[in-house]
């Protein structure tokens, strides 16, 4: 079975759907990343809210996203889906007196986030509100992520198998033996 068969048991057409993997390279960031949309939803919420031009520019042509988060290996876990309601330019200052961004800046002390390229620059963020669609799988399905660099994908291009659902959801990491 793959994920784009899930998608459409629940209702939604693949080709309206971006999947976003986070796989962020910091340790520290990855491992904090499930917990983070556990226990705190509105930082995750502003963690993918706004992305580097061509990720952006993918979000900007669809309707919803499929939100992971890479865990070892080849795995990534499912936090939800994402309905994109519209997105709004904000500028590099007004992104830094978020104080919600600058909350989760403080989390993780900085690392694993884009810069903002030359002075007066900002970007698009998202308007993402959580769906209900697959909703009774956050945390508990685990996928295959293909191969390759991109943390921003089009579900229609992806074939992604589903590895894992577990009976629980699984939003922290197992403890070290």
């Amino acid at each position: 079975m793959e994920f784009n068969d899930l998608l459409r048991m629940g209702g939604v057409d693949p080709a309206v759907c971006a999947i976003m993997l986070h796989a962020p390279v910091e340790p520290e960031l990855r491992r904090g990343l499930l917990a983070m949309a556990q226990e705190d939803p509105d930082l995750f919420r502003v963690y993918q809210d706004n992305h580097p031009r061509n990720p952006e520019a993918t979000l900007k042509r669809h309707g919803m996203v499929a939100s992971f988060v890479v865990e070892e290996g080849e795995s990534a876990r499912f936090v939800g889906m994402f309905g994109i309601s519209g997105w709004t330019f904000r500028s590099s200052v007004e992104l830094d007196a978020d104080p919600v961004r600058q909350r989760l800046q403080e989390r993780f002390r900085g690392k694993g986030f884009v810069e903002l390229e030359g002075e007066g620059s900002g970007r698009a963020v998202f308007d993402l509100e959580e769906l209900p669609e697959l909703a009774e799988l956050r945390g508990r399905l685990v996928i295959r992520r293909s191969p390759g660099r991109a943390y921003m994908r089009l579900a229609t291009n992806n074939r992604l198998d589903v590895m894992e659902i577990s009976r629980t959801p699984q939003f922290a990491p197992p403890a070290p033996d």
